[in-house]
């Protein structure tokens, strides 16, 4: 019954692109681990646009470094037209904030790539989970069929049997054919039941 309430809330249950892909979406919106690479990427691209500003402010105000009084400081003027001085601490510092802005764009770019991975993966669980409910449900049409056939051959078996037109065995043969038949109905049932239930857990259903 709890398996058959969770099939009748998913929006679809079957191995088409536009299904899985669905799915696939409300699976990635209850998926923890992709809710924390997000928080991460939205930080970095925080800290990203942080360290762009503080690269453009520097390097617009470099210009400044250039004003040193050659009269009260003469060393740090001279330093300064050649590249040194604080004009070079000021290149300095903006190459650190480049390493810096350089080294956080790689990780953001792993946690984009760990991501798509994430989603790869749960697409390829929910793709595995309904072609296994609808191999089911194809195994079961079979079996019902066969369940139902069997179930007509035991009675005219049984019929046969009473008056003595068959054997104790070719009886008893009939009945067990018919306790398989409905033993493997049974699990395809309870395996579809699973499928089910795994796909509900993936979406938080």
């Amino acid at each position: 019954m709890k398996s058959q309430t969770l099939s009748n809330n998913l929006p679809c249950l079957d191995s088409s692109a536009k299904c899985v892909d669905q799915l696939t979406e409300l699976a990635v919106n209850n998926s923890l681990e992709i809710e924390a690479l997000n928080g991460q990427i939205g930080m970095l691209g925080d800290r990203d646009e942080l360290l762009s500003d503080r690269i453009d402010y520097t390097r617009s105000n470099q210009w400044v470094n250039l004003l040193e009084n050659p009269m009260t400081n003469p060393v740090g003027f001279i330093q300064n037209i050649f590249g040194g001085g604080n004009y070079q601490r000021s290149e300095i510092a903006i190459t650190d904030l480049e390493i810096k802005k350089s080294q956080l764009e790689a990780y953001g770019a792993d946690l984009t790539r760990r991501k798509a991975e994430v989603e790869g993966t749960l697409k390829a669980e929910i793709l595995t989970l309904v072609l296994s409910y609808e191999r089911e449900s194809r195994q079961q049409q079979v079996l019902l069929t066969q369940v139902e056939n069997q179930s007509i051959l035991s009675n005219v078996v049984e019929i046969d049997y009473r008056f003595g037109g068959s054997s104790t065995e070719s009886y008893l043969a009939s009945i067990e054919k018919q306790e398989k038949l409905q033993l493997l109905l049974n699990q395809s049932l309870i395996n579809q039941q699973e499928s089910v239930r795994k796909l509900g857990s993936l979406l938080g259903l």
